[in-house]
């Protein structure tokens, strides 16, 4: 339900705004709290509608053509968004890469023309750092709501989203990882069916690597899933190329190694290979879910491994000596009200730890599918 704001007033002795809407409410919103049963904690659940700020000064919008709204896309350097407002009628709906917002393998213009890693901070190719969206909205879009194409590095915090077609945030070939989603609400997700078969049962949060952040994000009312960690065996589209993809020339795992010495990204520094479905959780925290079409979060195929290769004696040759799962932690969520599964563990996944998550009222609150584990 949208509506206007009349009016809003302060008051400063009991600190309550209150805001008064140019009409009353069409329809009647859930608000109520709900203690979580047998908690030794003694918590309560605030089931309550979201409620997101639409407009901002600064607007992105397209014309009256019923899915051919304004897209923005940026090819090269580095795109800033604060509080800029996209839509109604943004997206080009059924046409890849018209999205609301994209960062588009952003390396391109390097790869392409042979160049190595420029030291100018605008034309960082697939490091983001320096790129970031804060605070926008999205809302009536065609076609998603914000993708991150070939990148790593970018912040995308404290954005909502409303009535969006096809996955909402996306991420795309599998190769974006160190990337940081923080705070952001999104909000009514459709179904298309001329993008990815995916789109079919999409996503408010759409993850093709698990090595990124996700905190205290919102996900609600999407046809089918909240969050979905979908990553394919190994980078898909442009990113499948490594020597000449997204990362390009201007890539050097060695620049992203932990305080023990490990590669924070996820490649495999002897053949420069990207096993997708293997790369670490980062971080999953503090988020929410709920009444979404299916499930919370639905976790699909990620079974980070850690691998030790010793050099032999005969021949001097590697070889590789263990592969040894690692714990991987979905951490403080709340799902409620989910069609299906609250959190469905599907098929491929290794040694999750799901740690200090409330799920209720859920068709089912946690459960394991097609799970089968051999070793740990």
């Amino acid at each position: 339900e949208e509506v206007e704001i009349d009016s809003s007033e302060y008051n400063p002795n009991t600190n309550i705004t209150t805001i008064t809407l140019t009409r009353p409410l069409k329809y009647t919103h859930l608000g109520e709290d709900v203690p979580v049963p047998n908690d030794d904690q003694n918590r309560v659940v605030a089931k309550r509608a979201e409620v997101i700020l639409l407009d901002r000064k600064i607007q992105v919008t397209g014309t009256d053509v019923e899915g051919f709204g304004a897209h923005t896309m940026m090819l090269s350097g580095q795109m800033v968004l604060d509080y800029v407002q996209f839509g109604p009628n943004v997206g080009q709906a059924f046409q890849l890469g018209r999205y609301a917002i994209h960062y588009h393998t952003p390396n391109e213009h390097l790869f392409k023309n042979n160049l190595k890693k420029s030291d100018d901070p605008r034309m960082q190719g697939a490091w983001q750092g320096l790129s970031r969206t804060r605070g926008c909205s999205v809302h009536k879009s065609f076609n998603r709501m914000l993708t991150a194409h070939g990148c790593f590095g970018l912040n995308v915090e404290r954005n909502v989203g409303y009535n969006i077609m096809g996955h909402g945030m996306f991420i795309e070939d599998g190769i974006e990882q160190l990337n940081v989603y923080r705070e952001n609400v999104v909000i009514m997700i459709h179904r298309s069916f001329s993008l990815l078969n995916t789109d079919q049962t999409p996503a408010c949060f759409w993850m093709t690597n698990a090595n990124n952040r996700f905190i205290g994000n919102r996900a609600v009312g999407s046809h089918t899933f909240g969050f979905w960690y979908d990553p394919p065996e190994t980078p898909t589209g442009p990113s499948s190329n490594l020597a000449l993809g997204p990362l390009g020339t201007s890539f050097n795992s060695n620049d992203w190694k932990d305080e023990n010495g490990g590669f924070k990204f996820c490649l495999n520094s002897k053949w420069g290979w990207v096993k997708t479905r293997e790369c670490r959780l980062l971080q999953f925290e503090s988020n929410v879910a709920h009444s979404n079409g299916d499930s919370g979060i639905w976790i699909d195929h990620i079974d980070h491994k850690a691998e030790k290769w010793i050099r032999t004696w005969l021949r001097g040759t590697w070889i590789r000596k263990t592969i040894a799962r690692q714990t991987m932690l979905v951490k403080s969520s709340l799902v409620y009200n989910n069609g299906a599964e609250g959190i469905g563990v599907v098929e491929g996944v290794g040694h999750i730890h799901i740690e200090d998550t409330i799920a209720m009222g859920n068709g089912v609150d946690i459960g394991f599918i097609k799970s089968a584990g051999d070793f740990w």
